[in-house]
């Protein structure tokens, strides 16, 4: 089952609701006893960046013995299915966004504390890493201008076509899924449609059954060829563990943003 980490699905048109970084800037996260390094990661200058690209960084840390064993410059990676499509026999626009982190805490590199990067009026340790956008996380698109409905469904996995086919049944109305259903594609006579309602209400079966019947007629046959979008995103979680004298770990917030 795919996991909302940063985003919500949607479908209905013009709702949709972004995630975005936390606004605590210290002692995020820390191990038990002890004391803990404060950090402070200052909000990235950038909310989306193409690959090869060097993102900025700067990090304030601090402690109360001065002394520190390991700074961890750490990632996670989350793959966000984004879908924006229009249905070609009923008005209807589809929009579909939810994110599957894939990886967690990966390490893009040890960073050695430098006592040089002392700053007396921040009374911190103040390092600038950089960190350049892996060429593997391009964002992959499919839409009219480069593909056919065929590659579009193609593209879809198993679960994105499954998601899209229920959400097609409950976002359209009775009107609607007659048109696709017995006027356009007859998968079905009007009796048989009509049998699917209960006072106007779709039933379990009848939901089942219409779900059969838009899969019979697939995604390709469905969308409007003339508007349709499909990317695979790749959102950049960044976060800083320092480990001071004492041994105690702390955790920065994360700082994020999406692969062009």
């Amino acid at each position: 089952m795919k996991k909302a980490i940063l985003i919500l699905s949607v479908f209905i048109p013009g709702l949709l609701m972004l995630g975005c970084d936390a606004n605590d800037p210290i002692n995020d996260l820390s191990d038990p006893g002890g004391f803990a390094s404060n950090i402070l990661f200052q909000p990235l200058q950038v909310q989306n960046a193409p690959i090869n690209e060097i993102v900025e960084c700067e990090v304030e840390y601090w402690s109360k013995d001065g002394q520190f064993t390991g700074i961890e410059f750490l990632e996670n990676i989350a793959l966000v299915d984004n879908i924006n499509l229009d249905l070609k026999d009923v008005t209807f626009n589809y929009r579909y966004e939810e994110g599957e982190l894939v990886a967690e805490d990966q390490l893009v590199r040890n960073i050695t504390h430098n006592f040089t990067s002392f700053v007396p009026t921040k009374s911190a340790f103040v390092i600038f890493p950089d960190y350049e956008v892996p060429a593997e996380y391009l964002r992959l698109r499919w839409n009219q201008g480069n593909s056919n409905p065929e590659q579009l469904e193609a593209a879809f996995d198993p679960e994105l076509k499954e998601i899209f086919y229920a959400g097609i049944t409950d976002g359209l109305n009775m009107n609607q899924l007659k048109t696709i259903l017995v006027t356009v594609n007859e998968t079905v006579d009007e009796a048989t449609f009509e049998g699917y309602y209960d006072n106007g209400s779709l039933t379990e079966s009848g939901r089942t059954q219409v779900i059969n019947g838009l899969t019979t007629i697939g995604i390709a046959n469905l969308v409007n060829p003339s508007s349709y979008s499909y990317q695979i995103i790749h959102r950049v979680g960044l976060s800083f563990r320092i480990t001071n004298g004492e041994g105690v770990a702390t955790r920065s917030v994360f700082r994020s943003f999406n692969v062009n």
